[in-house]
């Protein structure tokens, strides 16, 4: 119930109106006093003020308590009725998702006329057409025109074409569909050096051979076809031409964004770039959190709102991190265990970058959890905060940091949560670490680092730290 009320306040003037009749009917009545009190105790609903007592108070009007399973009745009934509204809210302001429910109605009672009337004009200006929803919808629509009892009134010409027209939007739809698919998987097989059951490469190509030319004139079309000629051979140079056309025609996609955007992001782990990728993924997330790409259905994933605020603090955009999580954290659907491992993660981060490294490592001891991307990432930060704080070879808490890390890694590389080389990266950062804290204690020049880094196999976590922290040894 608490979880729909959050979703209901920006609109509770509209439920009141939606629910009218409320008034004059006892059972109604107590509902609309529950969800005033529950407006009353804000959007935190902390303390005791949700005690059985409390709310009696609130809904009675006398020191009688209601007995637990009438407020559980109660807060069942209310929760159904608040979820009843919001749904009919999305309804109407969804004009696509609108047109679509009123042309499905109108072709069940019927009414030929005004289904095709709803289905061709109402969503043509409603659905933009480099959409895959939108050729699959055009396609149901032409196939449905064709076979509808009413539809013979149309001219002749025209109620020929809509066979060949729903042939060829499902065509579209489907080769979308399956060149999105296809990217995902190779992406996903390249990241994780995981063994394709399908020669993918090979498919694709027959399959692009023999699509017409009308097909791949479409924008999406295009822009996925590029995708393949980079996964075929990721280059920096591919990449920005990809990412350059992608930009350029960023407006045309709508709900399209977020699936480029993403196979961009995940390209972009392809690329070896000689500084690092944070600037390239920077510039990526930055377009993604100003166009919403993030937000979908009023929600953001925990790993892209952590994402995006370690890259904002990593290009040391601190203002831009804090507007973020206060603009975004109310869209984090998680349990309160979870939040709070969340919220400690990303404000030591923030910390991270203002030198408040003491602060850093009182709020990652905070965080309380067995998993496995959030145990890196706090890892990894305390190193950095103790590091910062004393840093020199023989400081007992940086050497038990690192074993306890390292430790960890083991674990991990044992039940198979870490591959050989994502292991081996954390490793050769706690070596450098080290290598770091001995250098200062024993007053080493930076050239003796970067020789034994050189030595290293692989790359190194937070390598950019540590060759700030080289470069500041001389």
């Amino acid at each position: 119930l608490i979880e729909s009320c959050k979703l209901l306040f920006i609109s509770l003037e509209d439920y009141s109106n939606f629910y009218s009749e409320l008034f004059g009917n006892a059972r109604l009545l107590r509902q609309c006093k529950f969800l005033e009190y529950l407006w009353f105790c804000d959007n935190n609903f902390g303390g005791n003020r949700l005690e059985d007592e409390q709310i009696s108070k609130a809904i009675l009007d006398s020191d009688e308590v209601l007995n637990e399973t009438t407020l559980d009745t109660l807060a069942y009934e209310l929760n159904r009725k608040i979820q009843r509204f919001l749904v009919q809210k999305e309804l109407e302001d969804d004009e696509l998702l609108h047109a679509q429910i009123l042309a499905r109605v109108y072709k069940k009672r019927g009414n030929a006329k005004r289904f095709l009337n709803t289905a061709t004009q109402k969503m043509d200006k409603v659905m933009p057409d480099e959409e895959m929803d939108f050729h699959f919808t055009k396609a149901m629509q032409n196939h449905d025109a064709y076979f509808h009892p009413g539809a013979t009134f149309h001219h002749e010409k025209e109620y020929s074409n809509y066979p060949r027209n729903a042939r060829y939007h499902m065509l579209v739809a489907f080769t979308i569909f399956y060149l999105k698919t296809c990217i995902e998987d190779l992406i996903r097989a390249k990241i994780y050096h995981e063994t394709l059951a399908e020669d993918f490469q090979k498919q694709l190509s027959i399959f692009l051979n023999f699509l017409p030319s009308t097909i791949k004139r479409i924008l999406l079309v295009k822009l996925l076809e590029q995708s393949l000629n980079f996964l075929s051979k990721p280059t920096i140079c591919a990449y920005e031409k990809l990412k350059k056309d992608y930009i350029e025609n960023l407006q045309e996609l709508k709900s399209e964004k977020k699936t480029i955007l993403l196979h961009l992001v995940n390209g972009l782990l392809l690329i070896d770039y000689p500084n690092g990728r944070i600037p390239e993924q920077y510039s990526l997330l930055r377009l993604g959190d100003e166009n919403n790409l993030f937000v979908e259905y009023k929600c953001i994933s925990a790993q892209h709102y952590i994402n995006i605020v370690y890259v904002y603090t990593k290009m040391s955009y601190v203002d831009l991190a804090i507007s973020f999580t206060r603009k975004n954290e109310p869209y984090l659907k998680y349990d309160n265990k979870l939040l709070c491992n969340i919220r400690r993660l990303t404000n030591s981060y923030i910390l991270f970058v203002q030198g408040e490294f003491s602060s850093v490592t009182q709020e990652l001891s905070l965080i309380n959890t067995r998993d496995t991307y959030f145990s890196t990432r706090k890892h990894l930060l305390d190193i950095k905060s103790s590091f910062e704080l004393i840093g020199l070879e023989d400081d007992p808490t940086l050497l038990e940091k690192c074993r306890n890390f390292k430790n960890f890694i083991q674990r991990k590389l044992k039940s198979e949560e870490f591959t050989e080389k994502e292991a081996n990266i954390f490793l050769n950062f706690i070596t450098m670490t080290k290598l770091l804290a001995k250098a200062k204690y024993a007053n080493l020049k930076g050239m003796a680092l970067m020789e034994k880094r050189a030595q290293l196999t692989g790359q190194v976590a937070e390598w950019q730290w540590i060759l700030k922290k080289i470069n500041q040894i001389g």
